[in-house]
């Protein structure tokens, strides 16, 4: 048996990669450095399963924020819904048709009207130029999609420690889609589910000789690579302006619309573009015990009620804006709605939201960044360096996938059979127009993040 070790976060020792080593890890594993990048959704469930997964490994979470949650996982629309598995990337939800004998999208024609919108700017945006290159001729499969959310709704049921996390799930029975009740759907909030999760991590395995840790107001500058691994992230410090490394055996990737200024500087591609997505929590005397779809494929989700008022608690969520210059907003210092057009869209989504429920008060306005792929499946896995993994670029359906996402890249990371066919969500599949210098590789994207970042 091996003995249990004190935890030791020092520097890598190279020599450990040689033959007779390797050969040794092969008999008997030893004890492994992860280091996970983001303190969402994602890289939480990532940090927990490799944490669980394993009786020795230590576990790094590096966070840009003062605390885990601060960006898309701060708030989203509160939808668990398996059954919004289609693609969000397919022709039908984009809504393309005949205009003037040419074929255009109502995004650009009609944006008023349009779930979609585009900004003028972001269609010579070189992120927008990269996931637009690499959707073109893309195969858009629901299977990967449902399977996912299906696995990841199993665990948010039936893993113990998340049972015993207060993110008032179950408020909504099922979703009513056109008169239908999908009864496979639920509801949560994913800044509580996040938090919580964070405290068990910290009371069960962090503390002096613990086995994990957290490091927050961390920026990434730039990963460092020897050979077909990385061997150190280099960071800085938020509040000092100081320069530090982390190192460690695997790095995971799990930073959502972040994610690719991380990785693309050294030949990962990772074709994301972030997305805005609109919220509109409201109060209403109208009850409802289930998710709601409205027209213009806006969503409504029950979040609680207001004690004080006695009136029941919603958000709404939809719309979905390509934001050319505010792409890839940080989480800190900005107003968070600005502009004529974040105006009309909360606008629009006020009008259709009175439409259908009594003496609506809003209690608050805002909006966040969904990390969306070209095909909308996410990439989960093993990119084209040995010991550097993704999890990312999960869109609308991070939160419903959150659980699955992390449970599976823990287990490709420790090389474990796997619950899903990996093959689905391999970051690889983007790798070759990348590798060929083909238009919208993303570069630009990267060594701009590298350069603000060094």
């Amino acid at each position: 048996f091996l003995r249990k070790k004190k935890a030791n976060w020092g520097p890598l020792d190279y020599s450990n990669h040689s033959i007779s080593t390797m050969i040794s890890r092969s008999l008997v594993r030893l004890q492994q450095k992860h280091v996970v990048v983001g303190g969402g959704i994602a890289g939480l469930t990532t940090a927990f399963n490799l944490l669980a997964q394993s009786c020795e490994d230590l576990v790094t979470l590096v966070e840009k924020a003062p605390d885990v949650a601060q960006g898309a996982s701060s708030k989203n629309g509160g939808l668990l819904c398996p059954s919004l598995d289609y693609p969000w990337t397919n022709n039908s939800v984009v809504d393309i048709y005949d205009l003037n004998n040419g074929i255009l999208p109502r995004a650009i024609t009609s944006p008023k009207t349009s779930p979609v919108r585009f900004r003028p700017s972001s269609l010579t945006n070189t992120s927008v130029l990269d996931f637009g290159m690499n959707w073109v001729g893309r195969a858009q499969n629901s299977e990967p999609i449902g399977a996912l959310m299906q696995y990841s709704m199993g665990l948010y049921k039936n893993e113990p420690q998340f049972a015993g996390l207060d993110f008032d799930q179950g408020l909504a029975k099922g979703t009513l889609i056109d008169g239908y009740l999908d009864e496979r759907d639920s509801s949560g909030d994913i800044k509580k589910f996040c938090i919580g999760l964070k405290e068990i991590l910290l009371k069960e395995h962090g503390g002096v000789g613990g086995r994990f840790r957290i490091l927050t107001n961390k920026r990434i500058g730039k990963a460092v690579t020897e050979g077909n691994e990385v061997v150190e992230l280099r960071v800085r410090d938020e509040n000092l302006g100081t320069m530090s490394s982390v190192v460690g055996d695997s790095f995971v990737v799990a930073a959502g619309t972040g994610s690719k200024g991380i990785v693309s500087h050294i030949g990962v591609a990772c074709p994301t573009v972030p997305v805005k997505g609109y919220l509109l929590t409201f109060s209403s005397t109208t009850e409802l015990t289930c998710n709601m779809k409205l027209p213009n494929k806006m969503f409504v989700a029950p979040m609680g009620v207001d004690e004080e008022g006695g009136k029941f608690i919603y958000r709404c969520s939809g719309l979905a804006e390509f934001g050319g210059a505010e792409m890839g907003v940080d989480w800190e210092g900005k107003e968070r709605i600005v502009g004529t057009t974040d105006r009309a869209a909360l606008d629009q989504m006020r009008g259709v939201v009175c439409e259908d429920f009594a003496d609506v008060q809003v209690i608050d306005e805002d909006y966040g960044f969904r990390c969306l792929a070209p095909d909308d499946v996410p990439l989960i896995g093993r990119t084209k360096y040995q010991n550097l993994y993704l999890n990312t670029g999960h869109g609308s359906k991070g939160w419903t996938m959150g659980a699955g996402s992390g449970k599976l890249c823990a287990q490709l990371i420790l090389g474990m059979q796997t619950d899903l066919d990996p093959s689905w969500y391999d970051p690889l599949r983007f790798q070759a127009r990348k590798d060929f210098g083909l238009l919208g590789s993303g570069a630009e994207f990267g060594q701009k993040a590298k350069l603000q970042n060094a």
